[in-house]
């Protein structure tokens, strides 16, 4: 018995109107974006000759593969792997970001809440995901507590920064 699934042509219509994406919503996602971007460059300056600029994305790839992604002869998939799911984070982060700062704030108080919001971040991100899920990640930053409590900051007032103008800019 043949299922009939009508004209494939005619399930567009049959389907809601999309909507368009909000402004908040975007602004939050570039500012994350832009706000790993940043946090990932300075975190690639503190890094020890010799290391890679991959291996912190190839650390974070362990989260799935455990000792398989940084072994010398895995560079590429864990990379791109670790780079996803950064970047998925630093999406995610942002969204929340932008929905707790006010639309009104101005650009000191945006980049300070920012900052605060990075460092409070630091707590949940590294000490809780990074510390239960990806002990290889967790054992490199070991002794770098500062600085990686700094990158969060960074992370955070980069993105104080962005919010504002992206909220005018964006549709």
């Amino acid at each position: 018995m043949a299922i009939d699934l009508g004209d494939p042509l005619r399930w567009r219509e049959s389907l809601p109107a999309r909507q368009p994406v909000s402004s908040e919503v975007a602004a939050g996602a570039v500012a994350g974006i832009v706000g790993g971007l940043v946090a990932w460059g300075v975190a690639m300056m503190l890094l020890p000759e010799g290391e890679g600029g991959l291996l912190p994305l190839r650390l974070v790839a362990a989260t799935l593969f455990g000792p398989f992604a940084v072994a010398p002869e895995n560079v590429g998939l864990p990379a791109f792997v670790g780079a996803l799911l950064v970047g998925f984070a630093a999406i995610a982060y942002g969204l929340i970001f932008v929905s707790i700062l006010r639309p009104a704030a101005t650009l000191r108080r945006s980049i300070g809440v920012g900052a605060v919001y990075g460092f409070v971040l630091y707590f949940p991100a590294w000490l809780g995901i990074v510390h239960v899920f990806d002990p290889l990640l967790y054992q490199a930053g070991q002794g770098r507590g500062v600085a990686i409590l700094g990158l969060h900051g960074l992370y955070g007032a980069t993105m104080g920064f962005l919010v504002p103008f992206l909220r005018k800019v964006l549709p």
